[in-house]
């Protein structure tokens, strides 16, 4: 199981740093994406150390009240979730834009990774990965 762990935080670790990448290239739907991905992935990994059996759940609202379940409280305010949730809804060409404005920009894509490592780092911290 901790090698299960371990797999969900490298990955997380990993999309997280694609999307410094594809921020540093200006490509901003990507980095958005990729910031949302890490935040799920490292929830999950904590929620499964926990005893959570994997769900196919994708929104971080769902997976932050989750989380508090098991009394893992994650600091991140309400309208970040909105926005880290409007990235995963929106990540299909046929919607109007990745995010509920439309096209993510440079400042939205800061605001996902910012948002993202925070996260990461106290999950990281509360996991001890």
């Amino acid at each position: 199981m901790k090698d299960s762990i371990r797999q969900w935080f490298g990955q997380a670790k990993e999309e997280l740093g694609m999307a410094e990448c594809l921020l540093s290239s200006d490509y901003c739907r990507g980095a958005c994406y990729h910031s949302q991905q890490a935040i799920e992935k490292a929830i999950k990994g904590v929620l499964i150390r926990e005893g959570w059996e994997l769900e196919r759940i994708h929104s971080i609202r769902l997976l932050t009240s989750l989380a508090r379940r098991y009394g893992i409280m994650l600091k991140i305010t309400e309208e970040d979730i909105d926005f880290i949730d409007g990235i995963y809804r929106g990540r299909y060409p046929a919607e109007e834009g990745l995010l509920p404005t439309g096209i993510p920009t440079k400042e939205d894509a800061t605001r996902a990774l910012r948002v993202a490592a925070d996260c990461l780092q106290q999950l990281v911290s509360i996991s001890g990965e």
